[in-house]
């Protein structure tokens, strides 16, 4: 399984999303504990911004990330790092 790293964006795959009814509520990793919980601030959300904690291991299991995961929950759009020559 990949890793999750700070900068990654997520989203709930429900079924409006799926079915493309409605955006992705979309979540960016802000921070990561050495305890296994990642912290994760809305893109852009009008009405409840606060962050939210996820255990990493849930994360990981129920996602793209996931390969053995047939229709996972969670899709995680990975960041590219930048790259200065």
């Amino acid at each position: 399984m990949s890793d999750i790293c700070l900068g990654d964006r997520f989203y709930f795959n429900n079924y409006c999303v799926q079915k493309k009814l409605s955006l992705p509520d979309i979540m960016v990793v802000s921070d990561i504990s050495k305890e296994g919980f990642v912290t994760a601030e809305y893109e852009s959300h009008a009405v409840d911004h606060r962050p939210r904690m996820f255990a990493e291991k849930n994360l990981l299991f129920d996602s793209n990330l996931n390969p053995k995961r047939q229709d996972p929950a969670w899709i995680f759009l990975k960041a590219v790092a930048n790259e200065q020559s």
